[in-house]
């Protein structure tokens, strides 16, 4: 799972919590079939965020940097989940420029 190895994050449906290298941090509420998730970085503050069904969850990780590789996880108990991946070819259910107008 995502977080679980050196160089991986993420932040877990089962839990709410947040993974890098096997370390957890209490972070968001857990989620499930049917929620909406959404992952952002700030490539300029090196930070990372996520989103759940459009609400802002906070930063989630600092020293963001280099190539990232967007991955995804479901436990074999998820069976009738499905992911879509939106890399900005539509509209986010968050809205980002609220999150920019409101740092400046």
């Amino acid at each position: 799972m995502l977080g679980w190895d050196k160089g991986s994050w993420g932040y877990h449906g089962d839990s709410g919590e947040l993974f890098t290298s096997k370390e957890r941090t209490n972070y968001g509420q857990s989620y499930a079939k049917g929620d909406i998730v959404g992952c952002g970085v700030d490539f300029d503050k090196e930070v990372a965020f996520f989103t759940l069904n459009g609400k802002y969850l906070g930063e989630a990780f600092r020293g963001i940097k280099g190539k990232l590789y967007p991955p995804v996880c479901l436990d074999p108990a998820s069976e009738g989940c499905r992911v879509l991946a939106n890399f900005g070819q539509e509209r986010f259910l968050f809205d980002t420029y609220a999150l920019n107008a409101a740092a400046n």
